[in-house]
């Protein structure tokens, strides 16, 4: 699930993938807080099992475009927006050797103005890269090797030492690990630096911003089936050392979490999705790497699979949240009134 804009008005719209019938709908904002009750879907044509998705501007024409990874049949898929709602017909890159991507990100790795693609490949030692050619268009596959990728579950391609230019940066669940590529700026890339978290349990999802007003990247991680999350603090050299652990009050998994202000004070909030009860919760930061105020919402039902984006919804100063679980495939907002929540429901 993913707010972006797919129609060219100025309304936020919702788009989300549903796997039976292999659908990827789109719902139109309508209003500031409305989306078209009637989703507008287009049928892939063949089966497979997408694990990641994420939309970008892939030909600079400010529409949005949609990309995933197909596990089972090993391909990159893109489809092109056209700025009215539709998309052109697929384009599929292979990813060799059948490796079972799981996840990708998007970002500028070669010093152009255009976007590329990072893939992660969960039975394989390796990165896939996919540089853009600026027309909707990317390069044949490339590698990036390495003898510490195992079992990889999330990417992210941000800038770690402040030279303009993305870097990588992966979590390993069978080492317990992180890896950081730093970029060399012509898409080539330093040895991997690894940083160790400690733990006895998987890691899962990542996700970077400066916690601590320092501008240096840190680094918050999830773990499969758990309730904690690490907090390191980066120091622009790659490596992130310190490992501050966080419990939250409730005991179940964490579905997804997600960095972003909330109550547009400039400092970073975590907000976080749990699983038994279904529950989403905010931690408040203090903008020095500590946090406060751990609001809970809670749902009241269970779930296994959820997902959570914010946007300005209703175009004031606060971020809003779009919460989508797969039990019911409601997608609930809450409006941000920067100190509460309103909640409604598609």
């Amino acid at each position: 699930m993913a707010l972006a804009h797919f129609n060219n008005d100025d309304h936020i719209d919702l788009f989300r993938f549903t796997r039976d019938g292999f659908r990827i709908h789109v719902y139109f904002g309508i209003n500031d807080e409305i989306f078209e009750e009637e989703a507008r879907y287009f049928t892939r044509e063949r089966e497979d099992w997408v694990n990641y998705i994420a939309l970008g501007d892939f030909n600079n024409d400010n529409y949005t475009d949609i990309s995933y990874t197909e596990s089972h049949m090993s391909n990159l898929v893109i489809y092109m927006g056209n700025g009215v709602g539709s998309f052109e017909s697929p384009v599929m890159y292979p990813i060799t050797n059948f490796t079972c991507p799981t996840a990708l990100a998007i970002g500028h790795l070669n010093n152009d103005i255009y976007a590329d693609i990072a893939v992660i490949n969960y039975h394989t030692e390796r990165l896939s890269i996919f540089f853009g050619l600026g027309n909707g268009k990317f390069a044949p596959e490339e590698h990036l090797a390495t003898k510490r990728l195992t079992f990889s579950r999330s990417i992210v391609l941000t800038d770690i030492n402040n030279d303009s230019i993305d870097d990588i940066v992966v979590s390993n669940s069978d080492n317990n690990t992180i890896s950081v590529f730093i970029n060399r700026g012509d898409g080539k890339f330093h040895d991997e630096k690894v940083s160790y978290l400690l733990t006895e349990y998987s890691a899962e999802h990542i996700a970077l911003g400066d916690l601590n007003d320092d501008n240096e990247v840190d680094i918050v991680i999830s773990y499969e089936f758990k309730n904690m999350l690490t907090i390191s603090f980066g120091n622009g050299s790659g490596y992130f050392n310190q490992m501050n652990h966080l419990y939250l009050q409730h005991s179940s998994d964490i579905l997804a979490f997600k960095l972003c202000d909330l109550n547009s004070d400039y400092y970073l909030d975590i907000l976080i999705v749990q699983s038994k009860p279904y529950t989403f919760t905010i931690l408040y930061g203090y903008g020095d790497g500590h946090f406060y105020h751990e609001k809970i919402f809670s749902l009241e039902y269970d779930v296994s699979m959820a997902w959570i984006d914010v946007a300005y919804i209703n175009k004031d100063s606060c971020k809003d949240i779009v919460l989508l679980d797969g039990k019911t495939r409601n997608a609930r907002i809450f409006i941000n009134k920067c100190l509460c929540f309103h909640n409604k429901t598609i």
